[in-house]
C-alpha cells in the first residue's frame, strides 16, 4: 500500500502462515523527519511501529487495536529512504514475534500480544 504524497510504501512479498515479509519505505518527506531531528533526521520509534502494524494489518485484517505492546526495543536509526524488511510469525498463543531490517541489520525488534476484552 502506498499513500496519497508518496511518503511511505508498503508491499507484501511473502504471506504463508504463520509468517509475513513486507517491504517498506519512509520517504524524506515524511512529516516525521521534520522535528525529529533537524539537521540528521532520523525516523521515530512510533512511526516504526505504526509500519508494523500496518503491514500486519494489510495482511491479516486485523486492526491495530487488537494488539497491546508486549515488549519492543529500537536497535538502530532509520534514515529518510531507508529501504525496510517487516517479518512477524505468529506463535501458537496468537502473539506476533516482528522484526525490521535496515540494510545495515536489526534496526528493531517486539512482540505484540492479543487485547483481551475488558
Amino acid at each position: 500500500m502506498s499513500d496519497p504524497g508518496q511518503r511511505r510504501t508498503v508491499r507484501a512479498i511473502e504471506h504463508a502462515a504463520p509468517t509475513c515479509v513486507a517491504l517498506a519505505r519512509i520517504g524524506p518527506e515524511h512529516p516525521a523527519f521534520g522535528g525529529h531531528f533537524p539537521g540528521r533526521p532520523v525516523l521515530p520509534a512510533v512511526v516504526i511501529l505504526a509500519e508494523v502494524l500496518a503491514a500486519i494489518e494489510a495482511q491479516t485484517q486485523a486492526p491495530p487495536q487488537q494488539w497491546t505492546i508486549a515488549s519492543a526495543k529500537f536497535l538502530a536509526v532509520v534514515a529518510p529512504d531507508d529501504s525496510l524488511t517487516l517479518s512477524y510469525a505468529t506463535s501458537p498463543t496468537g502473539s506476533l514475534r516482528f522484526d525490521v531490517h535496515a540494510q545495515r541489520g536489526v534496526v528493531a525488534t517486539g512482540v505484540l500480544a492479543p487485547r483481551h476484552p475488558s
